[in-house]
């Protein structure tokens, strides 16, 4: 079924290079309708992170480019805008990894996701009043130190900085990374929630893709840069070649080994010389 809400974010045929010959994206196209949550499914090295900062200005501190393409932020170019004036627009990106300011308190770290958008202390009491609300654990370790916070908290700790600049839009890199299974949960919860009850739109990039599939309205399937299948996440969920490359099922529905030959780590080509026979090293940030 076609999802007949207008689209929030437009990324067509864009490519994209590192160090200006190493290339990681070909061609890729979606669209996020708005107030939706679209999964970006992928084995690691996929392109995955790589369309993430594309979108959100984020690739200049990579050595990264668009060289083809268009990016659309509500029918706005946005090729060429810095991140802190995307922010400022409502489209925000939680980076894997997490990344909190470890020394920092918890509540200095959501703060900081702030400043850009909320000019008083009254209306940054009152954004991050509604963070505790969405994440209760919070405000519990409050006055703690990022650093001693547990791999879910801090999750919730990013996700919450984020939604400090009251974006319209979330580009949430790799959630579940290092969580425990039931961590992993709360957490696409908390997503699925901030998307239901506050209508803000999600673009989540996901190796998980049982989990990103259960609270997505779509998906998108990367290999090599490329995006090679699309659809709604229950169309994804119920195809054989999806069940056994992403959801580890096999046709019998019994758990099963990925290829290794089918669904590989991305191996960047280079431009000056796009048939070399052996490929191009690895570079940062490919992913």
């Amino acid at each position: 079924m076609t999802d007949l809400r207008p689209s929030l974010l437009t990324i067509e045929s864009i490519e994209v290079v590192y160090h200006g010959v190493i290339g990681a994206l070909r061609g890729v196209s979606l669209a996020v309708p708005r107030h939706s949550i679209a999964a970006l499914l992928g084995a690691n090295g996929a392109g995955k992170s790589t369309t993430l900062k594309a979108a959100s200005g984020l690739l200049a501190g990579e050595r990264g480019e668009v060289i083809k393409g268009r990016i659309a932020y509500d029918g706005e170019d946005i090729a060429g805008l810095p991140p802190h004036l995307l922010v400022q627009r409502g489209l925000a990106q939680v980076l894997e990894g997490r990344r909190c300011f470890a020394s920092l308190s918890v509540e200095e770290n959501l703060l900081i996701g702030g400043h850009l958008r909320h000019r008083t202390a009254t209306q940054l009491r009152r954004a991050l009043d509604l963070i505790y609300t969405r994440f209760p654990r919070l405000p519990l370790i409050r006055r703690s130190a990022a650093g001693l916070a547990s791999g879910g908290e801090q999750q919730m700790i990013a996700i919450g900085r984020a939604l400090m600049s009251e974006p319209r839009m979330v580009l949430l890199d790799e959630p579940s990374m290092g969580l425990a299974p039931i961590v992993v949960s709360d957490i696409f919860d908390a997503v699925r929630a901030l998307n239901q009850q506050d209508g803000v739109t999600f673009l989540l990039a996901e190796q998980n893709a049982t989990q990103a599939l259960r609270i997505a309205d779509h998906g998108h399937v990367l290999e090599n840069g490329r995006v090679l299948s699309h659809g709604t996440s229950s169309a994804l969920m119920a195809r054989d070649d999806i069940k056994r490359f992403y959801l580890g099922e096999s046709a019998s529905g019994r758990a099963s080994f990925i290829d290794p030959h089918r669904v590989r780590v991305f191996e960047p080509f280079s431009l000056t010389n796009p048939g070399l026979a052996q490929p191009v090293p690895a570079q940062p940030g490919l992913h």
